[in-house]
């Protein structure tokens, strides 16, 4: 039998020793916290995955800067992320700690379909919010991210998502832009078209009047144009000064275009709200081939503004001669 003394200083010692390994281990986790956000910046998986074993804290470096998932993120490596979020790294931690730049928001950015993936799995959601209010699906659409954007979709992103939309959200963000919108404004055709395929509605509006098609004509985003018209959108739609997308196309200069809005019915005498047509506005930016498309479909030469100037009229004004000689002898068919 163990004598009583004995027993007591055994587990006193035992006791000693126990506290002694947990003050150790408080002392040597910050001492793996700087090895893990270098591995993890370095997208080196399998040292994240050792350190975290070791008792690396998975959220290092979130009080003073970018956490360790964070630098992950943003080194690409789907494995190194995929090791941390599984490590109980937090998933809402932005560059400093905070909610302005979150770690799917820089997924996104750097257009890591993989990353984002893997946060997506992990319980992010897909209709998550940048940190100035708007999805993260009109983000991507807008800075034309197909393999974030095709990630998000996959997850279950509302393409119909309207920019403001969000409880909560900004001002500044109240317009209504979709993302279809976005990509079309800035002529991402693939995120076009990647909308379109996941049901994005090809005539929805924003808040002042604007389609997909009609933000694209009035950017000059001839090839967003040519896909949205081509996919059926309203080639008639007016903005509130009653511009048309064959208005703004003709104001680009896009004869190709033109003649494509044409086949699809845009109405080639339609007025905007000064009462000038297409031909008008051809006539004054000075484009005789635009003016020479116009005409062959139909444009007609007579039509006046409520000044009773003609587009001859507005060519002359203007002194946009090659118009002028084409204007004085019309060809009104092909």
């Amino acid at each position: 039998m163990i004598p009583r003394r004995t027993l007591v200083l055994s587990l006193a010692l035992l006791a000693v020793l126990a506290a002694a390994w947990a003050l150790f281990a408080v002392f040597r986790r910050p001492l793996l916290n700087r090895p893990l956000l270098i591995a993890a910046s370095r997208g080196d998986a399998s040292t994240v995955r050792a350190l975290l074993d070791q008792g690396a804290d998975p959220n290092a470096g979130r009080s003073k800067g970018p956490t360790a998932l964070w630098w992950a993120v943003s080194s690409g490596d789907a494995a190194t992320v995929r090791a941390l979020v599984e490590g109980g790294a937090d998933l809402s931690a932005g560059a400093g700690g905070g909610p302005f730049f979150s770690v799917v928001e820089a997924a996104v950015l750097h257009d890591w379909g993989a990353v984002l993936e893997v946060l997506l799995k992990h319980g992010v959601s897909a209709n998550s919010l940048d940190r100035y209010g708007q999805p993260l699906l009109l983000l991507a659409a807008r800075e034309g991210k197909a393999a974030a954007l095709k990630a998000l979709l996959a997850a279950g992103a509302d393409p119909n998502v309207q920019e403001g939309s969000a409880r909560g959200a900004p001002v500044l963000t109240a317009r209504g832009m979709t993302p279809l919108m976005a990509a079309a404004g800035e002529d991402h055709v693939g995120a076009v078209r990647a909308l379109l395929a996941a049901g994005a509605d090809v005539n929805a509006r924003r808040k002042d009047g604007y389609t997909a098609l009609l933000w694209a004509a009035r950017m000059g985003a001839m090839k967003a144009v040519r896909t949205l018209a081509t996919a059926g959108a309203d080639v008639r739609v007016q903005d509130r000064d009653r511009w048309t997308p064959l208005l703004w196309t003709v104001r680009t200069g896009d004869p190709a275009t033109v003649k494509l809005l044409l086949s699809r019915g845009a109405a080639v005498n339609q007025r905007d709200a000064v009462g000038a047509t297409p031909l008008h506005w051809a006539a004054t930016y000075g484009r005789p081939e635009m003016a020479a498309v116009l005409l062959a479909h139909g444009a007609d030469a007579s039509l006046k503004d409520p000044r009773g100037r003609t587009a001859l009229d507005w060519a002359a004004q203007r002194r946009r001669l090659q118009v002028v000689r084409l204007l004085e002898n019309p060809v009104t068919s092909q």
